[in-house]
């Protein structure tokens, strides 16, 4: 094994990557619905654990259609109204960002979008 990692570092690695992968998502299906089955069959059992399964694939599905994160640079000069800025012109050369939001703006969005609770947090990031 330790020759295996040391001539094929790459391949070690994503077959490591992957097993990491599966150990976190039996510790959170473990973490969820406990790390026992009820079940006596071994058929039941089999079933029991694909239902877990499954119930942990919906359970993050509808954690994702409940979240979503926009990471827009924090400007204290924006308004408190939804708006929409176009960022290049004649004056001032900037090619490499096109537009700029208010939180209001993606607020509104989200409430268009379905999402019936939105939450805006600023922060700041320190490079």
């Amino acid at each position: 094994m330790y020759h295996f990692y040391q001539f094929h570092r790459v391949d070690f690695l994503s077959h490591y990557h992957k097993r990491s992968n599966v150990e976190s998502t039996f510790s959170m299906i473990k973490a969820k619905f406990r790390d026992h089955v009820r079940s006596k069959t071994d058929v039941a059992m089999v079933n029991e654990v694909l239902c877990k399964i499954i119930c942990h694939n919906i359970c993050c599905l509808a954690r994702r259609m409940q979240t979503i994160i926009i990471a827009e640079p924090f400007i204290d000069t924006l308004t408190k109204e939804p708006a929409c800025w176009l960022i290049p012109s004649s004056q001032n050369q900037i090619v490499e960002a096109w537009r700029r939001f208010s939180p209001m703006f993606f607020t509104n969005y989200l409430e268009v979008l379905g999402f019936k609770k939105t939450t805006v947090i600023r922060h700041r990031q320190f490079s």
